[in-house]
C-alpha cells in the first residue's frame, strides 16, 4: 500500500488541531507536527497524541526567534522528509481539509493514483471559507461553514503534495512551488484544499492582527510574501453569503476534472527553470511568450482567453466530442496560442500529442494557416 505522511506546521491551533490530526489518520496517512513555539496548549495536546495519530512531533522552534518566517519553516519540513521513508509527502497547515478530486476517492487513493500514472506533484485549488450569519446553526463547527471565496493570484499555486526527494526545496518559493535537481511532473488534475484561515471574530483578532501581521519577517515581505492579509483591518470582515459561493462538493470535483492545469503547468515548468537565474514574474512571462514563438506580447485578457481556449480544446479531443468545434468560437490568435500552448506542455510532459491530427480536425473551423507564422 502506497505509504504517505502529513507534514503539519502549527502554531497556536490548539482548538483545531485533533480535527487535522483525525481527518489525515482516517485517511490512512501519518502525521507529523512541526511547532513553531506555539504558547497555548498545543504542545500539551501532541504530547499526548504520540503513537495514537501521531508519528512524530518537532519543535522547529524554541524561542530562539520571535518572528515567523515561512522560509525558515519551509527549510525544517524539507529537512524532515528526508529523514522520514515514504513514498509521497503532502504539506499541510493545521486549518486545511485535504480532499481528492474523485467522487468515493480517499485523499491517500488519489494520490496514489497520481502515482500509478506517472506524475510527482499535485496542485490544489484552495477555497477560503468564511463564516456567516447563515452558519450560526453549525453548533460554532468550521468544518460545517457553507461558503468560500476563491483564493487570490497568488494563491493559486498551491503545489504541496509531492512523490518522495531528497533534492527538494521548498524555500524558494514559500512552499508553494517545489524545486528539484530534475524535472518533475505535474499531475493535470488539481485536488481540493479547503481552507479555515478565519473561523469567528475573536479568532481573527487573536491570529490576524496578533499572532501573523505583526510576526512575519520583515526581509519575507520584503520578498512579496504574506501579503494574503494586507487588506484586512484591526476590525473583523463581516462576510456576506451573497458575495461568496456556496460550496458543492461533487460540482467543484466535477469542474476540476473538467479542467487540465496548463496554465499551472506552464508556470511550474517554466518558472521553475528560470528560478535560479532570480527572474521575477515579469521578467519570467517574457521567457514564456518567447518559449512558445510569440512575436509580440498580448494583453492580460488575450493571455486569459487562450489558457481557457487550450482548456476547452483539449477535452474536445481527449473526449473526441470534435462535432463541439462548430459552437466553439474563439478569435484566431487567440486558438493559435491555445494550440501552442497544448503543444509544448505536451512536449514538456514527455507525451507528444498528434498535434498534427489536431490541426486538422480544427483547420475547417478556424481560416488561417496553424503553420504560418503570427
Amino acid at each position: 500500500m502506497l505509504s504517505v505522511a502529513a507534514l503539519i506546521c502549527t502554531y497556536n491551533e490548539s482548538e483545531i488541531i485533533l480535527d487535522c490530526i483525525h481527518n489525515l489518520t482516517q485517511e490512512g496517512i501519518d502525521c507529523y507536527i512541526l511547532d513553531d513555539n506555539s504558547s497555548d496548549c498545543t504542545r500539551k495536546i501532541l504530547a499526548s497524541r504520540i503513537d495514537d495519530g501521531v508519528s512524530g512531533v518537532i519543535q522547529i522552534n524554541r524561542g530562539k526567534y520571535l518572528n515567523y518566517s515561512q522560509g525558515r519553516n519551509m527549510k525544517a519540513v524539507a529537512q524532515l522528509s528526508l529523514l522520514l521513508d515514504y513514498d509521497w509527502f503532502i504539506y499541510i497547515d493545521v486549518d486545511e481539509i485535504r480532499l481528492s478530486p474523485y467522487t468515493s476517492v480517499s485523499l491517500v487513493k488519489g494520490i496514489e493514483k497520481v502515482g500509478d500514472e506517472g506524475y510527482d506533484l499535485i496542485n490544489f485549488k484552495v477555497y477560503n471559507f468564511r463564516p456567516t450569519p447563515e452558519d450560526t446553526t453549525s453548533n460554532n463547527d468550521y468544518r460545517n461553514f457553507l461558503f468560500y471565496e476563491n483564493a487570490g493570484d497568488y494563491d493559486t499555486r498551491q503545489i504541496k503534495a509531492w512523490r518522495a526527494d531528497r533534492t527538494i526545496d521548498l524555500h524558494t518559493h514559500a512552499g508553494h512551488l517545489p524545486l528539484f535537481s530534475t524535472p518533475r511532473r505535474l499531475y493535470p488534475t488539481r485536488f481540493i484544499l479547503k481552507h479555515y484561515p478565519i473561523r469567528s471574530p475573536q479568532h481573527y483578532s487573536k491570529k490576524i492582527i496578533t499572532e501573523r501581521k505583526m510576526r512575519f519577517s520583515d526581509e519575507e515581505r520584503r520578498k512579496g510574501w504574506h501579503i494574503q492579509y494586507d487588506s484586512m483591518t484591526d476590525i473583523c470582515p463581516v462576510w456576506n453569503s451573497e458575495e461568496l459561493c456556496l460550496f458543492d462538493l461533487e460540482h467543484e470535483r466535477a469542474k476540476l476534472q473538467s479542467e487540465s492545469s496548463i496554465c499551472e503547468t506552464i508556470t511550474y515548468k517554466l518558472h521553475s527553470q528560470y528560478a535560479t537565474e532570480n527572474l521575477n514574474f515579469t521578467e519570467a512571462n517574457l521567457r514564456i511568450f518567447k518559449h512558445f514563438g510569440l512575436q509580440h506580447r498580448l494583453r492580460d485578457k488575450d493571455l486569459i482567453d487562450s489558457i481557457n481556449a487550450a482548456l476547452r480544446i483539449k477535452y474536445i479531443i481527449l473526449n473526441s466530442k470534435t462535432s463541439s468545434f462548430c459552437t466553439f468560437a474563439r478569435p484566431a490568435h487567440i486558438v493559435f496560442l491555445a494550440l501552442k500552448m497544448i503543444s509544448a506542455i505536451e512536449y514538456l510532459e514527455g507525451r507528444p500529442l498528434l498535434f498534427t491530427k489536431l490541426k486538422a480536425l480544427c483547420s475547417s473551423y478556424w481560416e488561417f494557416n496553424f503553420d504560418a507564422e503570427q
